[in-house]
C-alpha cells in the first residue's frame, strides 16, 4: 500500500481519538464530543432563546465536530482528510473570535484535543502529496519501461483480422523461393497515429507478400514483431498472431481486449 495512503489513514485515526478522547477545553476539560452532545438534545431551546451569538456558537461546535468526525473516516483518503481536517479546526479557531469579539484568542482556553486535531489534519493533508508523489513515480517507472515482448511464437499461417475474418491470399500457391531471393520488395510500415484497421491491413498485406513469395518467413517474423502500438494511457497493444485477436498488457501479462480508436506507433518518447 502506498506509505501516504497509511499515514492518512493514521492520522485520521488520531482525528477521531481526538475528538472522541481528548479533552478539547481547558486541561481537564470535556471532550469535543462532550461539549456537542448537549447542544443535539437541547438545539430547539436554544433556537428558541433568540441569542444569536448562542445559536451562532452552537451551530460552530456541531459543525466542526461533524467534520473531524468525517475527516478521521476518510482517512485512507488523505487529501480529503485533510482538507475537511483543516477547515473543521479553522471553523473552531476562528468562529468564536468573529461570534465574540472582545474575547480574542488564547492557547490556555483549549485542551490537548485540540493540538493533537489540528496536527493530525495538517499531517493527513502532508501524506496526501506523499501519495501523489509515490503514484507518480510509479507511473514514471510504469512509462520508462520497454515495451514487453510480443504474446506469443509467430505463426506464418494465423488469421488476422478484428472481425477473425480469412486473410488476403490465405490458400494460395506455395511462394518461389528464387523470387523472394532476387526481388527487393518495398514493405507496408505505419508511422505516428494509426488505427486498428490501418495496423490489420498492414498486416495482412505483410502476409499476402510471404505466402505470394515477396518475402521469407523470417522477414514475416521480424516485421510482426514491431507490431507493437501504445494508446493514450502508454498501455501497449499487438495483437496476438496465433488467435487473431487484439490483446494489451496490464503489467505482467497480455489479456484480449478491444483497442481504442486510434493508437501510437511504437513506444511514446517522454
Amino acid at each position: 500500500m502506498n506509505p501516504g495512503r497509511i499515514l492518512g489513514l493514521i492520522a485520521g485515526i488520531i482525528i477521531l481519538v481526538a475528538a472522541f478522547a481528548l479533552p478539547f477545553g481547558q486541561m481537564g476539560g470535556p471532550t469535543l464530543f462532550g461539549m456537542v452532545s448537549p447542544l443535539f438534545g437541547n438545539l430547539g431551546a436554544i433556537q428558541q432563546s433568540g441569542n444569536q451569538a448562542l445559536i451562532g456558537i452552537a451551530y460552530v461546535f456541531i459543525v466542526s465536530f461533524i467534520l473531524l468526525a468525517i475527516a478521521g473516516i476518510v482517512g485512507f483518503f488523505p487529501l480529503g482528510s485533510g482538507v475537511i481536517g483543516i477547515i473543521a479546526m479553522a471553523i473552531l479557531t476562528i468562529a468564536p473570535i468573529v461570534i465574540f469579539p472582545g474575547t480574542g484568542f488564547s492557547l490556555s482556553d483549549y485542551g490537548i484535543g485540540y493540538f493533537v486535531a489540528w496536527a493530525a489534519s495538517v499531517a493527513a493533508l502532508a501524506a496526501s502529496f506523499w501519495k501523489a508523489r509515490v503514484d507518480k513515480a510509479t507511473v514514471a517507472v510504469t512509462v520508462n519501461n520497454p515495451p514487453p515482448p510480443p504474446p506469443t511464437e509467430v505463426n506464418v499461417n494465423p488469421t488476422i483480422s478484428v472481425s477473425q475474418t480469412q486473410i488476403a491470399g490465405e490458400g494460395m500457391p506455395a511462394r518461389p523461393v528464387e523470387a523472394a531471393q532476387t526481388r527487393r520488395v518495398e514493405l507496408p510500415h505505419l508511422e505516428g497515429e494509426t488505427t486498428p484497421e490501418e495496423i490489420v491491413s498492414v498486416m495482412n498485406s505483410l502476409k499476402y507478400m510471404q505466402t505470394s513469395g515477396a518475402i521469407t518467413s523470417e522477414q514475416l517474423h521480424q516485421e510482426l514483431s514491431k507490431m507493437v502500438f501504445t494508446d493514450s494511457s502508454d498501455k501497449y497493444w499487438t495483437i496476438d498472431i496465433n488467435t487473431g485477436h487484439w490483446v494489451y498488457h496490464d503489467g505482467t501479462k497480455w489479456v484480449e481486449g478491444v483497442p481504442p480508436p486510434t493508437l501510437q506507433v511504437g513506444a511514446k518518447a517522454e
